[in-house]
């Protein structure tokens, strides 16, 4: 974790974005984060995938990988095909958007119970249908409809996901992201390695197959 001018002493060693990000790309080699390595242990709690999972980085998973297409959208925050239930990183997403549309999620009781979650499906059904699930089989989809919604808001996007950053000019297999913490701003520094299962991404993505933001970006929060 990095947490420059936080004024609060943290508990691990603060990884410097740029410091590491100019290392790496002097010496000619991809960052790979020794606080979030990419193993099975990383993306598991409870139970151990049933299948076998190959780290990637976008480059590898697209020849024309691209941190942005066309700037930010809520439509490039898709929920993932696999998940896995009592999981504090990646979790388990609710399989219910059949089309690429924008889900509105009513959330309420987020960390204190397992209690019922109430989510309008809109763009799929002419009426409202309601779900029931539990905050556990929910995952955090409240935290890609908090993703999503930021993204209309441009300033505040760029302030958590800094535009300095990318695979063209220093790229070094390193990025980082800022997130709003106990009341101070925590950055965060990830590797790009993502999980994925017969060449494509496990977990969230873009609906653009060369855009990693929302990728990387839901892992920076797992960590």
């Amino acid at each position: 974790l990095g947490e420059k001018s936080s004024g609060i002493r943290t508990r691990v060693n603060v990884q410097d974005f740029y410091q590491l990000r100019d290392q790496s790309y002097t010496s000619g080699r991809l960052f790979e984060d020794p606080e979030f390595p990419a193993t099975d242990e990383s993306i598991y709690f409870s139970k151990k995938p049933n299948f076998k999972c190959e780290w990637k980085r976008p480059r590898e998973i697209s020849k024309n990988a691209q941190f942005f297409v066309e700037g930010p959208s809520r439509f490039d925050i898709e929920q993932g095909s696999i998940g896995f239930k009592r999981q504090p990183t990646y979790h388990q997403q609710p399989s219910i958007a059949r089309e690429r549309e924008a889900i509105d999620l009513a959330i309420s009781g987020i960390a204190r119970e397992r209690e019922a979650i109430d989510l309008a499906i809109s763009g799929i059904a002419r009426e409202r249908e309601a779900i029931d699930l539990a905050i556990s089989g929910a995952g955090d989809c409240w935290f890609l409809a908090a993703a999503a919604n930021l993204t209309l808001i441009k300033n505040y996007f760029y302030n958590v996901i800094p535009n300095d950053q990318g695979f063209d000019e220093k790229y070094a297999g390193i990025f980082h992201f800022r997130f709003w913490q106990y009341g101070r701003w925590v950055e965060v520094v990830v590797d790009d390695r993502l999980p994925t299962k017969n060449g494509k991404l496990v977990y969230t993505r873009s609906s653009e197959t060369n855009e990693f933001w929302s990728a990387i970006f839901e892992k920076a929060y797992a960590k």
